[in-house]
């Protein structure tokens, strides 16, 4: 449901940060891609920005709650 909530909003101007881990989102390696770039990652996250974070690390944990605090919707 995460990704249908977020793109909808995304999409009605909402400005969306898709917190990813230093491994990457897996639909990254999902095929077609174009110029190095998955397609199907590039729909689904459309209108998106994306940060990578190491959740276990306490900075990468204050990044969020900042980030959490700044939110109209968690």
């Amino acid at each position: 449901m995460r990704g249908t909530a977020t793109h909808l909003l995304a999409h009605l101007g909402a400005e969306v940060i898709k917190i990813e881990s230093p491994e990457g989102d897996e639909a990254r390696r999902f095929g077609p891609f174009l110029a190095g770039e998955s397609v199907y990652f590039s729909l689904i996250n459309r209108n998106e920005k994306s940060m990578v974070l190491n959740l276990p690390d306490a900075r990468a944990q204050a990044i969020v709650a900042e980030l959490a605090a700044m939110a109209d919707v968690a």
